[in-house]
């Protein structure tokens, strides 16, 4: 009976979410959940904590599996060298689980973080979970990035799901807040030593606008970049730039898409004019 309860309560914990988060009170909100780790997971070690918000995607998620978008972990785990410093540049860093979850479970010598996140409360649950890793170079910045000039922008909340924010503006999402955003060319300028960081891990997911950002990032850039992982939910715009993008495909030797696998250029190419959406990540190991 206890294991069937048990497998009941692990799949309605999108229910139980959803109930919490609309239910009504005069008096109180719940903003924020701060979790206790049971047991060690790839999210942390027992006893530690982790700070997160009531949603019906990505809470339920974590406490079911321990874990959030573990395969760019592995990813990471599969293709880095322990011989080699690398910088991770985290753009649409969320709420600090991926960058995490790298230093929890990555073995390679990743050595500064770049953390990129512009709305105020995913912001600060970021600098809560990364708090404690004080011997990490972790930079954190509350800001988004763009393929255009600096300035202030509406980024739009999907309150049932706090990882789809976008500076895209969907039929269903109307709530919104004022952000500061950055040029991505001078992003990496001003803040990253391209002449010493020479392996960066890029992973970018910031609905729809990773394939936008991406093709606007220059060449001098990319060459650095030894990983590189992103989110295609904007299959339209790649097929109407492919052969801008086949330049910077052709900088890699290896390519997996989640949850495909390992596939070839030619795969690749009819997964992107079929508008297909899935997790891409490149490797030049």
């Amino acid at each position: 009976m206890r294991k069937i309860l048990r497998r009941l309560f692990i799949n309605n914990f999108k229910s139980i979410f959803h109930l919490i988060q609309n239910s009504k009170s005069t008096n109180f909100k719940i903003k924020y959940l701060n979790l206790e780790i049971k047991r060690k997971c790839k999210l942390g070690e027992k006893g530690t904590f982790l700070k997160t918000r009531v949603d019906q995607i990505i809470t339920p998620n974590i406490f079911k599996n321990g874990s959030w978008d573990y395969f760019i972990i592995d990813f990471i785990n599969r293709n880095t060298k322990n011989n080699i410093n690398y910088s991770f540049i985290d753009i649409g860093a969320n709420i600090g689980l991926i960058t995490k979850q790298i230093i929890e479970k990555n073995k390679s010598n990743i050595n500064k973080f770049y953390c990129i996140e512009p709305e105020g409360e995913n912001y600060y649950l970021l600098c809560q979970n990364l708090i404690q890793y004080k011997k990490k170079d972790i930079r954190k910045y509350k800001i988004a990035v763009t393929n255009k000039k600096s300035r202030k922008k509406k980024i739009y909340i999907n309150e049932n799901n706090f990882g789809d924010f976008s500076l895209i503006h969907k039929s269903y999402l109307e709530k919104f807040e004022i952000i500061n955003t950055v040029n991505i060319n001078e992003f990496f300028k001003n803040n990253l030593n391209l002449k010493k960081e020479k392996n960066i891990i890029y992973k970018s997911d910031i609905q729809g606008l990773d394939e936008i950002i991406l093709l606007a990032i220059n060449n001098e850039i990319i060459k650095n970049f030894k990983l590189l992982i992103i989110e295609i939910s904007n299959p339209k715009f790649l097929s109407r730039n492919y052969k801008k993008f086949e330049k910077i495909l052709e900088q890699f030797n290896y390519i997996e898409c989640y949850p495909d696998g390992k596939i070839s250029k030619a795969r690749l190419k009819k997964k992107i004019y079929s508008e297909d959406k899935f997790d891409l990540m490149l490797s030049k190991n």
